[in-house]
C-alpha cells in the first residue's frame, strides 16, 4: 500500500472516531438545547465554531462534505452550515454534511463544479 492510500485511510479513520465520540456525547447527554453557532474569522477566511453550554464542541475551519481544505468564502456560508450542524446535533444526530446539503443551502464554493442535475450523495 503506498503511503498517500495509507495516509488516506487513517484520515478517514481518524474522521469516523471523532464523529463517533461526538455522537456518543450527545446521545450520553440527550441532546439538549445547549448549543449556539459562533463564526469567527480566520486571517481572511471564515469558519464556524459550535458551542454545548459555553464550551467549544466543534469547530470547522473549512467546508465539511467536500474534497480537500476549501475554505468559507463569506460569512453568510459559514453560518448557514453552522446552524445545519447545530440543528442535526439539537436532534441527536451525527454532524456530517453532505453535498447535497451545501447545494441546497446555495453555499458551494464558486471554484467547486456543480454536481449533475439529479445528483445523489450517499
Amino acid at each position: 500500500m503506498t503511503k498517500r492510500k495509507t495516509v488516506i485511510i487513517s484520515e478517514i479513520l481518524i474522521g469516523l472516531l471523532i464523529g463517533i465520540l461526538f455522537f456518543i456525547g450527545v446521545q450520553k447527554h440527550g441532546a439538549k438545547r445547549g448549543f449556539a453557532v459562533q463564526v469567527v474569522r480566520y486571517h481572511n477566511e471564515w469558519g464556524y465554531l459550535v458551542k454545548h453550554n459555553g464550551q467549544p464542541f466543534i469547530e470547522q475551519t473549512y467546508y465539511p462534505g467536500l474534497s480537500g481544505k476549501v475554505a468559507f468564502q463569506s460569512k453568510e456560508a459559514a453560518q448557514k452550515v453552522g446552524q445545519l450542524v447545530k440543528e442535526k446535533l439539537e436532534k441527536g444526530k451525527l454532524p456530517s454534511v453532505h453535498l447535497n446539503e451545501l447545494d441546497s443551502l446555495h453555499v458551494l464554493p464558486k471554484s467547486f463544479h456543480q454536481p449533475p442535475p439529479g445528483f445523489k450523495a450517499q
